[in-house]
């Protein structure tokens, strides 16, 4: 997983859950998502790959419920992908 991978999966959930937020959340913002979540299922196992997995997973769920927990659960997993792209964890 490089570090541009997990730019763009930031920025994916990021435009999901602001777009779910606001009530107008596109098929392409969710499609985007499930073919992070696909190919993150593909990836080996490795710390960043299973926070991004659990990051895109939180704003898939709160796209589906509209409940809080899975925004605040996304917001945490974000801050750990932050951490990783300034530490460097990633190629």
């Amino acid at each position: 997983m490089t570090r541009d991978d997990l730019k763009m999966i930031q920025k994916h959930t990021i435009t999901a859950a602001f777009s779910t937020a606001l009530g107008f959340a596109d098929g392409e913002t969710i499609a985007a998502l499930q073919e992070d979540l696909t190919a993150l299922n593909q990836m080996v196992e490795t710390s960043e790959t299973v926070t991004a997995r659990n990051l895109v997973s939180s704003a898939i769920m709160f796209h589906v419920t509209g409940d809080a927990v899975h925004l605040r659960n996304a917001a945490d997993y974000r801050d750990k992908v932050a951490d990783f792209l300034l530490v460097g964890g990633t190629n």
